[in-house]
């Protein structure tokens, strides 16, 4: 099994979008859940959300960095979701500079929508789009 660190935008003024990426990353970590067994998805914003929420924690990059950054090290490869806002997100560029400082695999998750399917593509090659926050 490969433990896969998925990155990806989280601050957002609007609380319905970071809704929105919630909804998301529970969706992307199910559909690999249901479609590949021998890959573990760790979304530091989906499995934190809540129990920081609840218990009153920082919600900023600094409090949770050194921990992201430990679990990026234990995973085999880091995933960034390319959704809306990913590029100019601040953890998304400290996680990415991060993973190629310990040449950690990154890869770029890439949402392929149409209308008989839903499929996400993986690929090395920096995205210059975001992909579309379709839930």
């Amino acid at each position: 099994m490969r433990l896969i660190y998925l990155a990806g935008p989280y601050t957002d003024k609007d609380e319905q979008v970071v809704q929105r990426r919630i909804d998301k990353y529970a969706s992307v970590v199910a559909h690999f859940m249901n479609t590949s067994e021998n890959l573990y998805l760790f979304s530091p914003i989906l499995q934190c959300f809540h129990v920081a929420n609840q218990h009153n924690l920082p919600h900023d990059f600094a409090f949770w960095a050194q921990r992201d950054f430990f679990m990026i090290k234990k995973s085999a490869a880091m995933w960034v979701a390319t959704f809306p806002g990913w590029q100019e997100s601040y953890g998304v560029s400290q996680e990415l500079e991060y993973a190629e400082s310990i040449q950690k695999e990154v890869l770029y998750l890439v949402e392929d929508t149409g209308p008989l399917y839903h499929n996400y593509i993986l690929t090395d090659a920096r995205p210059v789009h975001t992909s579309p926050l379709i839930i």
